[in-house]
């Protein structure tokens, strides 16, 4: 069975009912998924985290 990897960037956001989840955008390669977590953390200000 062939291995299959995904690399998605998921912002989190505080709110005032708790921490939200912003829309993820699948990358093709970790580095891309690490520029485009940090994209969201330069103009969104929110709290990336990436999901391997």
């Amino acid at each position: 069975m062939a291995e299959i990897t995904q690399f998605i960037a998921i912002p989190f956001d505080l709110a005032d009912n708790g921490i939200v989840a912003g829309q993820p955008f699948k990358c093709a390669t970790p580095a891309s998924a690490i520029a485009r977590a940090k994209g969201f953390w330069q103009v969104l200000g929110a709290m990336p985290v990436l999901s391997l």
